[in-house]
């Protein structure tokens, strides 16, 4: 019986050991081959796997035009909002903390996300770089998250 359990013991020594070795084996090879490999691809000699199609600048113009119209319009339409129901204190209601909710929301949309879809839009790919494809992403959504959380903040008040 102790001769039994001695061979258990020393089998599952052995074997928890040599799988441990492969693994950190394996792990280490996957790592380095993974941070060899993203350092010597060169991309810039493929080519891109769509065809580029450039916007005529006349539509470039008329696009950027209406952007930077609906842009400011839209930052002076909130920001007098805004100011409004900050300076009348008769104007301190649940409803209308919403609106300024809404338009404070509605300004950081406009300037994290309008632009990056005109610079998207007037582009034939993306070239923001990977952080601003990130931000646009994330701002999006959590500006959406922000105005629902302070709705239902709203409904509990």
């Amino acid at each position: 019986m102790a001769s039994a359990i001695a061979f258990i013991h020393n089998f599952t020594t052995v074997a928890f050991s040599v799988g441990q070795e492969d693994s950190d084996m394996y792990e280490d090879d996957l790592a380095s081959s993974l941070y060899s490999n993203t350092t010597s691809l060169d991309y810039s000699q493929m080519d891109y796997p769509k065809e580029l199609k450039y916007k005529p600048v006349w539509e470039m113009v008329v696009k950027t035009l209406f952007y930077i119209v609906a842009i400011v319009l839209a930052l002076v339409g909130n920001i007098i909002v805004i100011i409004v129901v900050a300076k009348n204190a008769r104007m301190h209601t649940a409803t209308n903390f919403y609106i300024v909710n809404l338009a404070v929301a509605d300004c950081l949309v406009v300037l994290t996300c309008s632009w990056t879809h005109l610079v998207d839009d007037l582009t034939p790919f993306w070239v923001l770089g990977s952080f601003f494809c990130t931000f646009n992403t994330f701002s999006q959504g959590k500006w959406i998250c922000v105005t629902m959380k302070f709705l239902v903040f709203l409904l509990h008040v």
